[in-house]
Order: C-alpha cells, then structure tokens, then sequence
C-alpha cells in the first residue's frame, strides 16, 4: 500500500511538472500539409477532428486533402486533370469540392473511402460544375453550368444531379448550404439585385429577401434557420440577417458602425461575425442570439477582432490584434469571456499568424496561417491538451 502511495506521488508529480512546464497550455499545434510540399487551407473540421482543404503539393500543384486526427494527411487526388480543392465534409468524413478534369474544367466531386473521388457531373455537354457543401445523408449542393447562366443543383446518389433552377428566367443562382433535412440555400440574381433563397422539395426555390438589395446567405442549420448579410441601401455597407419560417428576415444590426458580417453558425441559431463599432475606426468580433441581442466580444488590447468559428457548445474563435504582437488567436465563451488562446498553444510556428481559425465540437481549432508579408503558410491543427 506505501509502495503504491509512493508511485502516485511521483507520477502525480511528474504530471503537474509537465504541466507547469508547459505554462498552462490548452493546445499542441500540429502542422498540416504534404510531405515536401507547401502552404495549405482547411476549409471545414467536422466532429471526429477530420480536416479538408486543399494543400500545395511537393510538384506545385494544389490537391484536396483530408487530414485524421492521428496526424496522417491524404491526397485526394484529382478527376484527371492537375489541380482539386476540398470545400465542405460532414461527419461521416465525405468530402465535398471541385476538381479539373482531363479537358482541364472544373467539376463537381464527392470523395468518400469506399468509392473514391467521384466525378458528380454536369448537366450540359462542356458545361462546369462545383460543390459547395453536404449533409448528413450525403446530398451536395453547389453550382452548375446552364447556357450562359449558372443554376443551384442537389445531387444525391438515388437522383443524380437536379437542377434546382433560379428566382426569374435566363437568371442564375447558387447554392452554399444544405441541412440534414434537404433545405438548401443560396443567392440567385433578381432584376438588378441578388436575392437569398431557400428551395424544399415542397415548395422549391422561395425568394427570402425582404428586406431589399444584395442579399447572401451564409448558412442555414438542422432548425431550418438560414443567416447571412444583405446590403439594403445600396451603399456597399452591408447587415447581417436572421431568418426564420415563422418570423421572416430580421436585420441584426452592427455594434454602432455602419458595417457588419456574418462569418458562422451553430445549431442553436446563436450567429458570429464582425462590425464595426461607434465612430467606425475599430472593427470588434459579435456573438448574437435570440433574445440576448448582438454583444460586442471585445479584442486582445488592440482595435480589432473578428470571430470566425462557433460549435455547438457556443464557444467562439477567432483572431484579434495586440497592443504589442500583432494579431492573435483568441477563444470565447460565455463564462469566460475572450482569453488569448496564442499564448496557450505550444509549438505555435515562429514567423506565422493566423488566419480564420474554426472550431468542433470537441473543441478542437483549425488555423490556416500566413506570413509577415501576407503569404499563405502551412495551416495548424491545434489539439486540446489541458482542459
């Protein structure tokens, strides 16, 4: 029993040391890219800590990827042709995004273990497709060549690829996302102006702006609640929106400024993004949710910060500036409030900063980086290791 105390006692000792000499870090970074080759993009993480994107390859190229939680990367190649990118993935690791074919045009893709990547088609002969994103049940949405136009489609693997058509004829339109129960949305052209919509099996392509000019949708989740920005008077300064069944399209406003965006989503309809504040010389990341109204989340000392990924926990992440090291990760709740999540991260890469961070449910972050004069570096996986 002595013996067995005095062996916990050292590996306990051990332990809190490790962690003392660590300096209290949450996070290991990671890098991600190929082997010899060059910088690299996430685009998604999805709840298992799977990434995809696209990352320069030892011959210059840029092919999708996706990279597993133990740190091994896979090419996904392409459909014939030199370069693919990854856009979207859902939980059960497909893979979603566009690829050059042997004729060198781009063409929708759906890569999954079993199949591969598969070639989603066209609709016309020598007409282009790309996939924006998948659900659950592994329907895709995305854009594909119509004459001279570019229509939404929902290709799923019973039905193939379906036009989901446009708001006015000879116009086009695009879809960006779908939930897990079919709904898509996207932007399509109407008059002089491009419109949000939500197309259903039921009821197809509904025109959601109204509240008048340019409006984009940015997501919609698995309550059927679709978020964007619009711009209604015209001047370039743009809103964001929150649109529900029930209660239409509702502008969200800014934190005093004349500009605001919508950067991400969550399934508990809580939105982030950024605005400018009063006076329009700082730019501060927002968190809004029903019945709480949009609150400003601060910075790290500096003007600016900018919220770019929300799970579904409601933890934010994002990047702000510094009074003195420029441009930081940070990490918010609403417990906590915004912490400096660069200084809890252990081998950060030196002469990189980060760029549109993301965040699963696990917790998570994805980063993509770049360097002191604005070139893309090799995107960071940040693995959670002290809780």
């Amino acid at each position: 029993m002595i013996r067995r105390l005095i062996m916990l006692t050292v590996v306990l000792g051990m332990t809190l040391w490790g962690w003392a000499a660590l300096g209290a870090a949450w996070y290991v970074a990671q890098e991600v890219g190929f082997p010899g080759g060059g910088d690299s993009e996430i685009k998604a993480i999805n709840r298992l800590g799977r990434v995809v994107g696209r990352a320069k390859t030892a011959d210059g190229q840029y092919h999708a990827f996706v990279r597993f939680p133990g740190g091994r990367i896979l090419d996904l190649g392409t459909l014939g042709g030199d370069e693919s990118e990854a856009k979207a993935m859902n939980n059960k690791g497909q893979v979603v995004g566009v690829s050059d074919n042997v004729g060198g045009v781009d063409h929708a893709f759906l890569w999954t273990p079993k199949t591969g990547m598969q070639d989603l088609g066209i609709l016309e002969p020598g007409g282009f497709s790309g996939a924006m994103a998948i659900n659950s049940k592994g329907q895709v949405v995305g854009g594909v060549s119509i004459g001279e136009s570019v229509h939404a489609f929902l290709w799923d693997a019973a039905g193939g690829m379906q036009d989901l058509d446009a708001l006015e004829p000879g116009g086009s339109s695009m879809a960006v996302a779908i939930d897990d129960q079919g709904r898509v949305v996207g932007y399509a052209s109407l008059g002089k102006n491009i419109h949000a919509f939500l197309w259903d099996k039921a009821g197809g392509m509904q025109d959601l702006s109204t509240l008048g000019g340019v409006c984009l949708p940015v997501a919609i989740n698995n309550r059927g609640e679709v978020t964007g920005h619009f711009d209604a008077a015209g001047d370039d300064y743009m809103h964001p929106f929150f649109w529900t069944a029930a209660g239409g399209m509702q502008d969200l406003g800014t934190l005093g400024g004349f500009n605001s965006e919508v950067r991400g989503f969550n399934n508990r309809g809580q939105v982030i993004g950024s605005s400018f504040t009063m006076g329009n010389d700082e730019m501060h990341a927002f968190f809004w949710e029903e019945g709480g109204g949009m609150q400003d989340l601060g910075t790290l000392g500096y003007k600016f910060s900018f919220a770019t990924g929300i799970n579904d926990r409601g933890q934010v992440v994002g990047v702000s500036t510094t009074e003195f090291e420029g441009m930081h990760l940070f990490l918010w709740d609403k417990a906590k409030g915004m912490r400096d999540l660069t200084n809890r991260v252990r081998d950060w890469p030196e002469g990189l900063s980060p760029d549109g961070p993301l965040i699963n449910d696990a917790s998570w972050v994805a980063v993509n980086t770049h360097d002191k004069d604005d070139n893309p570096g090799k995107a960071q996986m940040l693995i959670p290791i002290f809780p």
